[in-house]
């Protein structure tokens, strides 16, 4: 049986299939805007192509961001949408921790790095070198507070995502050699990092379960199942700007 990952919380549209721990299909678009209108094509155009159906999917992973606000409610809808009508599992997974998948074998701290506008950004650091560690949750950093943190840290950096794009220089003048970003030709939003996210935390817990241990909640992998399925929500972080104008307004 087939599980679907998806993510539609940056500019990058993507959707993959995998099935036993295996990547079968990945499609990664740069579209900026507009997912709504694609993502349902290629999830039917991808499971085609790996030879399945919507009867063949047995989990649906979705990223839940944070990132741009209406493309992290698109996919977070699909994904709620689908699992209710077929009565599947589906599993959050920090967008975040998706992008910071490029750097699982970076021997120091992954900064995965969403802009979010005004010299601020959505990051969270990770340990590399072999697999990744939160290091510390999802939040907004203000760029200064940021690098503060990093260049204290000692270890070398991977930047990634748009928010290290933009603010390179800053980083470049604060960090030196230590730093490295990841190119914005080859460092895009992929779900099938998700996949990797989602199979980890399933060998853990079966693991943890033989061996006795609690389980719990697998971090940064949360499973939703039947009715539970509804409370799945995007992780926006901060309020948009529509919304703190009308709170503003009416204060």
């Amino acid at each position: 049986m087939a599980v679907l990952a998806l993510d539609t919380a940056t500019a990058d549209l993507s959707v993959a299939v995998g099935e036993g721990g295996r990547l079968l299909a990945e499609v990664v678009l740069q579209l900026e805007k507009h997912h709504s209108a694609h993502v349902l094509h290629w999830i039917e155009r991808l499971l085609a192509a790996c030879g399945k159906g919507p009867g063949d999917i047995h989990t649906v992973v979705v990223g839940v961001g944070p990132g741009s606000y209406t493309g992290v409610r698109v996919g977070v809808t699909v994904a709620k949408t689908l699992a209710w009508a077929r009565n599947l599992p589906v599993v959050s997974v920090s967008t975040l921790a998706g992008l910071a998948g490029y750097g699982r074998y970076f021997p120091g701290v992954v900064v995965p790095m969403i802009d979010a506008r005004r010299q601020r950004v959505y990051a969270a650091i990770f340990a590399g070198g072999g697999g990744l560690r939160r290091e510390g949750a999802d939040r907004v950093w203000g760029i200064p507070d940021l690098l503060d943190v990093l260049a204290e840290d000692g270890r070398p950096v991977l930047a990634l995502g748009d928010g290290a794009v933009r603010y390179r220089d800053l980083l470049e003048d604060r960090l030196g050699e230590r730093l490295a970003v990841g190119r914005p030709d080859v460092v895009r939003m992929r779900a099938a990092h998700l996949l990797t996210w989602f199979w980890d935390a399933v060998l853990s817990r079966d693991s943890r379960e033989e061996s006795g241990e609690d389980v719990g909640k697998t971090e940064d992998v949360g499973v939703l199942e039947g009715q539970a399925v509804h409370g799945l929500v995007p992780q926006y972080l901060q309020p948009a700007e529509a919304e703190v104008k009308w709170q503003t307004r009416g204060s």
